[in-house]
């Protein structure tokens, strides 16, 4: 088996760093790479596939992850991920063991299998992308939380987010229909869970060939607390503002300039001018651990 590990210092508060002590001794120091920012973690896992190994292990979270799987879709080379972040959402929906020496064992041991992948402007995404509170959430975490990550972090970021956002107009045009209104979100999800244990869309499956879109529409903001606490049993699905359909292709647009985030990452702006997103079937090799 040939393979690669990048291992992102930075990732889980240091979490990462201090695993090296764990990593080398079981894979050989040479087979181990020290990222020093995106950049440099894209172009290792390019390199990695471009010399035709069979897998680049991701020593990192969520968006160490993300940004190898920009490099590695339609590639042969698959993407093993060591749960090493604050949210690891990544980590459990491949269901790779939370202890670090098992999780490694089946990063480099464990067979891979074909991934389905999201599409929206040029960028993968492996779990989901989303629209409105989704991305007022993820940019409170990314640049506001620091003393609390994971999933009390997420919810911090929640409840911060939910004091000043206002709903936009979105307007969603899949094969099967049409939406025009006022939302607190939409999200087209290639897997169940996100925002460090949410599971937004429980019946989303990451070989299906489809995406899960899941519509929150304008609610007061006691009844966003309520079904914050609900998403977490994925329970929310019975509320009368929760809607939710099969799609392989989904178009967007909003009444103003919002960011869309996948997997955690901002990806690109939309607003009046309407974003596609999509679904490759099989389009990443991906270890899957037995969780």
């Amino acid at each position: 088996m040939t393979f690669r590990v990048l291992l992102n210092p930075t990732a889980g508060r240091g979490a990462a760093a201090r695993a090296r002590e764990v990593i080398e001794p079981r894979v050989g120091r040479q087979q181990v790479v020290v990222t020093s920012g995106v950049d440099h973690l894209r172009h290792e896992a390019w390199r990695a596939a471009d010399e035709g190994l069979e897998r680049v292990v991701v020593a990192g979270g969520d968006g160490s992850a993300h940004h190898a799987i920009q490099e590695l879709a339609g590639r042969r080379t698959a993407l093993a991920v060591l749960p090493l972040g604050s949210g690891n959402d990544m980590a459990v929906t491949f269901g790779m063991p939370r202890d670090l020496r098992a999780a490694l064992e089946v990063a480099i041991t464990a067979p891979s299998r074909p991934t389905d992948l999201g599409v929206i402007g040029g960028h993968h995404f492996a779990l989901y992308c989303g629209f409105g509170f989704d991305g007022a959430v993820s940019k409170t975490y990314n640049e506001k939380v620091r003393w609390i990550r994971g999933t009390p972090g997420y919810v911090w970021s929640a409840l911060r987010a939910m004091v000043s956002f206002e709903p936009p107009t979105l307007v969603l045009e899949h094969e099967g229909g049409r939406i025009e209104r006022r939302v607190m979100l939409a999200l087209a999800a290639n897997s169940p869970r996100c925002g460090g244990g949410m599971l937004v869309a429980p019946m989303a499956r990451l070989d299906s060939g489809q995406l899960e879109l899941v519509v929150l529409d304008a609610v007061p903001r006691r009844s966003l607390l309520f079904l914050l606490g609900k998403v977490f049993r994925g329970t929310h699905l019975g509320h009368p503002k929760v809607h939710h359909q099969t799609i392989r292709r989904l178009t967007v647009a909003a009444d103003r300039v919002l960011w869309v985030y996948g997997d955690g990452e901002p990806l690109m702006e939309v607003g009046e001018k309407a974003v596609e997103v999509s679904v490759e079937p099989s389009a990443l090799h991906v270890v899957r651990g037995p969780g």
